[in-house]
C-alpha cells in the first residue's frame, strides 16, 4: 500500500507525519515513496514472521527507506502497537542482550547495524541496509527526530518490579503476551504449555534466567501449575521430573535445571546450570511474589 492510494488513505493514516523529508546531519532524503500496512496486510510486508506482532498487539507500520549523497541507504519502520505494554514486548523481542542503551523514547536500543526505540504504543526500528555501514549517529539522529514528534509515554509492566533487582540485567529483559513470543525465548513446548495472560524473563549476571507468568485469577494460576507435571511428562526433552505438589523439577535436554513453583496469580521458574542456584532464584522469585 503506497502514497498512490490517493488523500483518503493519507488522512486515515496519522503515522505519514512521522516521517522526516531530511536528515541532518548525513543528508538522508526520502528514497521511493512509503508503505503502509495495516492488520493482516502485514503478511504481505514480513513473510513467515507477522505472528509474533499480532501476538503482542500489531495495528499498523508505515516504511519508507532514506539514501545519503554517499550512496548509503537504511530503512525507518514505525509500528503503532494497541497499547504501550504491546510496544514494549515487541522491543523487548527485538532488542539484543548485548546491545547500546541510548537515551531515547521510553527505551531504545543500539545494536549492530540497527536500532529500536519504543515510547507510548509506538516502536520504531531503523535498520541500515547494503554493504556500507550506516554510523551510529546517523540512526541515532533519525530516531531523536521521530521520537521527538512521539508525545506520548509508556511505563513498564507491573511484573518488571517483581523480578529480583540484584544482578539483574537491564538488557536482558523479555516480555511475553503469548506463547510464541516465550518459546522464541526458550523452548519450553512447542504448546501452549502454560496458557499464560502475560510473561517476562529475567536474566541474571549469575547466568540463572527467571520466568514470571501472571494468570488473571489465583484458581487458574493453580490449575494450570497442577497440570504442569503431565505437561511436562509429554515433552520428550525432559528428564527426571519430581513433583511434590508444591515444586516442580526437570532437566532439560540441555542438562539445565528448570525449577517452577506458584505464588498466588503467578507461576516462577528458575532456569539454571544446577538445583542449588535454581533453588536460590526461585526463593527469591517467591519473596519478591508474596508481596504483590
Amino acid at each position: 500500500m503506497s502514497s498512490s492510494q490517493g488523500g483518503n488513505q493519507l488522512e486515515k493514516s496519522s503515522l505519514l507525519w512521522l516521517l522526516p523529508d531530511k536528515v541532518e546531519p548525513g543528508g538522508w532524503a526520502k528514497e521511493g515513496d512509503y508503505q503502509l500496512f495495516e492488520g493482516e496486510d502485514l503478511f504481505i510486508y514480513i513473510d513467515g514472521g507477522a505472528e509474533i506482532y499480532f501476538e503482542y498487539g500489531f495495528r499498523r507500520v508505515i516504511v519508507q527507506d532514506y539514501r545519503n549523497a554517499s550512496g548509503r541507504r537504511l530503512s525507518l519502520e514505525v509500528f503503532e502497537m494497541q497499547s504501550p505494554d504491546s510496544a514494549y514486548g515487541m522491543f523487548t523481542f527485538k532488542s539484543n542482550p548485548g546491545g547500546e542503551a541510548i537515551a531515547l523514547g521510553d527505551q531504545c536500543q543500539l545494536a549492530d547495524y540497527y536500532l529500536n526505540l519504543y515510547k507510548g504504543r509506538y516502536l520504531v526500528t531503523i535498520t541500515g541496509l547494503g554493504q556500507e555501514m550506516v554510523s551510529k549517529e546517523d540512526l541515532v539522529a533519525l530516531a531523536r527526530l521521530i521520537e521527538g514528534k512521539l508525545d506520548e509515554r509508556g511505563h513498564l509492566p507491573g511484573l518488571v518490579s517483581l523480578l529480583p533487582g540484584d544482578g539483574l540485567k537491564p538488557q536482558g529483559l523479555k516480555f511475553f503476551k503469548g506463547p510464541l513470543a516465550l518459546y522464541n525465548s526458550y523452548p519450553f513446548s512447542r504448546k501452549d504449555l502454560f496458557a499464560f495472560q502475560i510473561g517476562i524473563r529475567g536474566d541474571y549476571a549469575n547466568g540463572v534466567s527467571l520466568f514470571l507468568l501472571k494468570y488473571g485469577a489465583e484458581d487458574t494460576a493453580r490449575a494450570r501449575f497442577s497440570e504442569a507435571p503431565s505437561r511436562f511428562s509429554s515433552e520428550p526433552r525432559y528428564r527426571n521430573i519430581q513433583w511434590d505438589g508444591v515444586r516442580l523439577c526437570a532437566q532439560d535436554d540441555k542438562g539445565k535445571t528448570v525449577l517452577a513453583g506458584r505464588s498466588g496469580r503467578y507461576i516462577a521458574i528458575a532456569l539454571a546450570d544446577g538445583r542449588v542456584a535454581a533453588e536460590a532464584m526461585l526463593a527469591r522469585a517467591m519473596k519478591s511474589l508474596s508481596a504483590d
